[in-house]
């Protein structure tokens, strides 16, 4: 059984999320409107997290993710500059 660390988490979370999922992250954290369906099994897992009934965010640990990074390149790069300075 894995312990709890940081870097675990990264590996779960890494064998957990498509490539799909990353890009439905990202485009949340960007700003971008994405169906509410796709977004559902993601609040679920809780990698991504939903503040005060409107506000969506990608959980800080995807974040931190090389998948993530990539499909912001992508998709919206001023999300990975953003991501790194945190």
């Amino acid at each position: 059984r894995l312990a709890a660390s940081p870097s675990n988490r990264l590996v779960i979370m890494s064998q957990v999320l498509s490539l799909a999922d990353h890009h439905a992250l990202v485009s949340v954290d960007a700003g971008q409107d994405v169906d509410s369906d796709r977004l559902n099994p993601l609040l679920y897992n809780l990698t991504l997290l939903e503040y005060n009934n409107y506000f969506r965010r990608s959980h800080p640990v995807v974040r931190t993710t090389e998948e993530y990074r990539r499909a912001a390149e992508r998709i919206a790069p001023q999300t990975v500059q953003v991501s790194k300075a945190q």
